[in-house]
């Protein structure tokens, strides 16, 4: 059974093996491969073997250390319901776990009594990422210790202590890391939640700028960790969605920047704190009435809006008119009343917080008051938008006169065409700041590079610094990009699954355009927006 004095004699060992990972891989000249490829592994404790491939959700693994073990940076590794016990070793793997939801089954459950359940301790990066899971009944849910993984929507509960983290003294590589806890619950945890670490937007006891009262999970002692909600919440003891008459205060808590993701409607436009945030089980947002607008960009909360955002959001039911808030008051002051879903406040201070809120009228003149939203402009002195350099893999498709091509072939057409968003099948969202190719940039030598994961399956390669259009308007770096984050496309925005660093560099050739008349054009087979050079 573990204990304190045990915590520290692992400790110790840590330190001994930290010199000698660290010694092998300057001996070996790095960490990894030389390419990254991303595979799905699933695991299944009810159905899986651990003889089988895992490869399929007909041939999963049984236990999640077996999925770890056979996944390779870049992969990811499903887990389908069921209870989960012994300790997990992400081995300083660059991967993500990954608890998914299931029928009546609900959200994988991890336990082990008396020991750890999930440990980092091989120097795990940010691209270690832990999210949707419960974790009950054991001595500490989470052990970190010279790492800084990602975590993420856990429901940790019942156990002797939830998270702790440590630094380990010493070894220069592992100096200065620290995990990224967010969109948590922490609940009855009997030694405390939290020690060397802090959770963002998570249900913990006492932590500033999170949420402190009661949870309000539905039957913890019974193993149903969804979240309360007067507009219903899914029993699965009944396979039906039912109503409660109290709502949890963990409904649309999380980080504003995460996505909803697979959230059902009305969901606020913002994750639910636990393991259900972001699954088709997430508790419904009561707020929002019928024929309410929702769905705000920028995102309710968001902050770094850049000082000439354009407002909009998705309709309510049956409107026909939109009465527009906005100022730098709360509540806001009536501005306008139009019929678009788009509102244009002009060029705004910046580090100032705006509120604004939308008013939907109906055709036969009823009036649903919207929720006031607010956000926070980026500051003043803040530089222009920057331009990337380096880029694009040449393998990467870009958008030339409504075809895909690849970015190094490009400069191998004899009239160089339009990049128009215009030419995009489907399109709904005009761009008309895209023009004529007037430049292939082509730089040969030894690049960093990023692969983004998308929600559609597809992925783009990344060399050294490049900007992204996200769907809150600001160009973000590849390399802060976070998952969930939506980039803008001309057909509305699609969210990352991952961003993962490649474990040894790109040699070769990298390539970017410059368009004429524009500061931006289209990659990929999403069409995502990205700066020229």
């Amino acid at each position: 059974m573990a204990n304190k004095t045990n915590v520290m004699t692992r400790l110790a060992i840590l330190v001994f093996f930290a010199v000698l990972v660290v010694a092998a891989a300057g001996a070996e000249g790095g960490w990894g491969g030389e390419t990254l490829t991303q595979n799905y592994f699933y695991v299944d404790a009810v159905h899986g073997n651990d003889n089988n491939e895992g490869l399929t959700p007909g041939t999963t693994f049984a236990t999640i250390q077996k999925g770890i073990d056979t996944a390779e940076d870049g992969d990811i590794v499903m887990v389908y319901p069921g209870l989960y016990q012994g300790e997990i070793n992400f081995l300083g793997k660059a991967i993500v776990v990954q608890g998914v939801t299931a029928g009546t089954a609900g959200i994988p459950v991890l336990q082990n009594p008396g020991d750890f359940v999930v440990s980092f301790y091989s120097g795990e990066t940010p691209y270690s990422i832990l999210r949707n899971f419960v974790i009950r009944n054991s001595f500490m849910a989470v052990f970190i210790a010279g790492s800084s993984p990602t975590i993420s929507n856990l429901t940790i509960v019942d156990n002797t202590y939830g998270i702790e983290a440590y630094n380990i003294h010493g070894i220069e590589p592992f100096r200065g890391l620290e995990p990224d806890i967010s969109n948590s619950i922490f609940w009855n945890n009997a030694g405390g939640d939290l020690f060397g670490c802090q959770a963002r937007y998570s249900f913990i006891g006492g932590a500033e700028g999170n949420i402190e009262s009661d949870p309000l999970l539905v039957d913890p002692n019974s193993g149903d960790y969804h979240l309360r909600s007067r507009r219903g919440r899914y029993w699965p003891e009944h396979n039906i969605w039912v109503l409660d008459t109290v709502t949890s205060p963990c409904i649309d808590g999380g980080d504003p920047r995460s996505d909803p993701l697979d959230e059902p409607a009305p969901n606020g436009g913002r994750i639910n704190i636990g393991a259900y945030g972001g699954t088709v089980q997430a508790s419904l947002t009561p707020e929002r009435l019928p024929g309410q607008a929702f769905y705000p960009n920028p995102a309710d909360g968001a902050v770094e809006v850049d000082r000439d955002a354009k407002l909009s959001w998705d309709p309510g039911s049956d409107a026909v008119v939109h009465d527009v808030y906005f100022g730098t008051e709360n509540p806001p002051p009536f501005v306008s009343s139009q019929a678009t879903t788009q509102f244009d406040p002009g060029w705004m201070d910046g580090d100032t917080v705006y509120y604004w809120r939308v008013d939907e009228i109906d055709s036969e003149g009823n009036n649903t008051p919207g929720a006031v939203w607010k956000f926070t402009t980026i500051s003043a002195s803040a530089p222009p938008p920057p331009k990337g350099r380096a880029c694009f893999t040449g393998e990467t498709g870009v958008w030339v006169d409504g075809t895909l091509v690849s970015i190094s072939s490009v400069g191998l057409r004899r009239n160089v065409g339009r990049i128009d968003s215009a030419t995009i099948k489907n399109s709904s969202l005009p761009l008309p700041y895209l023009g004529k190719v007037q430049e292939l940039q082509e730089h040969a030598g030894v690049f960093e590079c990023y692969d983004v994961l998308l929600q559609s399956g597809n992925r783009i390669c990344v060399a050294e610094r490049h900007y992204f259009l996200t769907e809150s308007g600001d160009w973000v770096a590849v390399q802060d990009l976070k998952t969930a984050t939506k980039l803008q496309t001309p057909k509305g925005s699609i969210g990352i699954i991952s961003v993962i660093k490649r474990p040894m560099p790109y040699v070769g050739k990298v390539y970017n355009l410059k368009v004429e008349g524009s500061d931006r054009y289209l990659v990929g087979k999403d069409a995502i927006i990205v700066r020229d050079y």
